[in-house]
C-alpha cells in the first residue's frame, strides 16, 4: 500500500511538474509573440520611412490600369454600328456600309436579297448576345479568384496573372483587326460566333485581370482603389470619343474600325509597361513591403501556436457578408438596374425629330455611350470631394 501510494504520489508530482512546464511554455511563447509584434511596428515605423506618392505617378498608374480593365468592354459596346450595319448587314442595304474603299455609286452597293434569319437574329439582339457572353465568363473568374484567394495570396501568382491577362487581350484585340480587315459577307454567321468566342476568352483574362488590379491597389490607402473605379469610368468616355473620332475621321467603317480597336492596344500596351514601372517605385514597395511583412507575421504565430483543431483555410465569407450585406445589396442593385438598361436598352432609342441638333449618324455615340460614362465618371470621382460617412 505504501509503495503505491508514493507512485501515486510520483505520479501526480509529474502531472502538476508537467502542467506547470506547459502553463510557462505558453507563457514564453506569447510574449515572443508580443516581442514580434513590437518588433514588426517597429521595424516598419524606423526601417521603412513613409514614402510620398511624388507626383501622383503610382495613383495615375492604377487609373490607367482602371481604364484597361474595362477596356475590352467598352471598345466592342461602342463598335455597335460596325458590328450590325457592317459586318453583320443585310446585303440589301443600301446604306454607307459597304466594302468598297472607293463605292461612291449605287452601283457598287450589294444588292442581292438575302434570307438568312439566323444574321438577322444575331444583327438585331447583337448587344444582348454581347452583354450574356460578356458578363457570364467575367462573374465566373471573379467567383474563381474569390474563392480560391488563399491559394492565390503570394505576389508572384498576381504578377504572372497580370502580365499572362493582358497579353491575352492585346492578341485577342488583333485578331478582331484581321477579322475587320477579311471580307465576311459569305460567312457571316460563322463570324458572328468567331466573335463570340474572342469576347468570352477576353473577358475572362479581363476578369482575371480586374481582380488582381483591385488586389494591389488593396494594399495602398482607399483613394487608391478609387482610382481604378474612376480609371473605368475614364474608359467609357475615352472608348466614346474614339467611336466618335474614328466615324468623323475614316473615309469606310473597315478603315474605323482597325484603327479603333488598334488604339486599345495602345492603351493596353502603356497599362503593361505601369505595372512593370510601379513596381520600381518607393511608394508602392513600401505598402507592398509592409503587407508581405504582416502576411509573414501572421503565418508565424499560426506555425508556433501547436494548435490541435483543424482550422479552416477558408476565409470566413459569411461572417463578412453578415457584416456588410446592406452595402452588397445596394451596390448589387445599382448594377442590376444599370446594365438592365445599358446598353441593350439605352442604344436603340432614336431621335424623336429629324431636326434634333445631335445628326443621326452620331447620336447613340453621344447620347448613349458618351453621356452614361461622363456621368458615371463624376459620380466616381465626386466620392474624392465629398464623403459622408468617415
Amino acid at each position: 500500500m505504501q509503495k503505491n501510494n508514493s507512485g501515486d504520489g510520483c505520479h501526480s508530482a509529474l502531472k502538476i511538474e508537467n502542467i506547470g512546464t506547459g502553463v510557462e511554455n505558453e507563457l514564453l511563447m506569447n510574449d515572443k509573440k508580443e516581442e514580434s509584434e513590437k518588433q514588426f511596428f517597429s521595424s516598419t515605423s524606423s526601417d521603412m520611412k513613409k514614402p510620398v506618392d511624388k507626383y501622383y505617378i503610382v495613383y495615375l498608374i492604377f487609373l490607367v490600369h482602371g481604364v484597361a480593365v474595362l477596356m475590352p468592354w467598352n471598345m466592342f459596346i461602342n463598335a455597335n454600328d460596325y458590328f450590325t450595319k457592317f459586318k453583320l448587314k443585310s446585303p440589301d442595304v443600301a446604306e454607307s456600309y459597304n466594302f468598297s474603299e472607293n463605292s461612291t455609286t449605287s452601283a457598287n452597293l450589294i444588292t442581292t436579297p438575302r434570307t438568312d434569319t439566323a444574321v438577322d437574329t444575331y444583327r438585331t439582339f447583337f448587344l444582348n448576345f454581347l452583354g450574356v457572353v460578356s458578363q457570364v465568363p467575367n462573374v465566373f473568374i471573379n467567383l474563381m479568384n474569390v474563392l480560391s484567394q488563399r491559394k492565390s495570396s503570394k505576389s508572384g501568382n498576381n504578377h504572372l496573372r497580370i502580365v499572362l491577362s493582358l497579353i491575352m487581350i492585346t492578341l485577342l484585340f488583333i485578331i478582331t483587326i484581321i477579322l475587320a480587315m477579311v471580307d465576311s459577307t459569305t460567312w457571316q454567321s460563322e463570324f458572328f460566333w468567331i466573335t463570340m468566342v474572342t469576347v468570352v476568352v477576353m473577358n475572362l483574362a479581363s476578369g482575371l485581370y480586374q481582380n488582381c488590379v483591385y488586389g494591389l491597389a488593396a494594399l495602398l490607402p482607399m483613394r487608391y482603389s478609387n482610382s481604378v473605379l474612376i480609371g473605368t469610368s475614364i474608359s467609357g468616355i475615352i472608348t466614346a470619343l474614339l467611336n466618335l473620332l474614328t466615324q468623323y475621321l475614316s473615309p469606310n467603317p473597315r478603315t474605323a474600325a482597325i484603327f479603333y480597336f488598334l488604339a486599345a492596344i495602345f492603351v493596353l500596351l502603356i497599362a503593361f509597361d505601369t505595372y512593370f514601372l510601379v513596381q520600381l517605385l518607393p511608394f508602392f514597395n513600401y505598402y507592398h513591403d509592409l503587407s508581405s511583412k504582416g502576411t509573414e507575421m501572421v503565418e508565424k504565430s499560426e506555425k508556433s501556436e501547436k494548435v490541435e483543431e483543424k482550422v479552416s483555410s477558408w476565409p470566413p465569407y459569411f461572417k463578412v457578408l453578415k457584416q456588410c450585406w446592406r452595402h452588397c445589396l445596394g451596390v448589387y442593385l445599382v448594377y442590376f438596374v444599370s446594365l438592365s438598361c445599358f446598353p441593350a436598352l439605352q442604344s436603340s432609342i432614336e431621335r424623336s425629330s429629324d431636326s434634333f441638333w445631335i445628326s443621326k449618324k452620331y447620336y447613340v455615340s453621344i447620347a448613349c455611350f458618351l453621356i452614361f460614362n461622363l456621368c458615371a465618371g463624376l459620380g466616381n470621382l465626386s466620392t474624392e470631394f465629398f464623403r459622408w460617412v468617415s
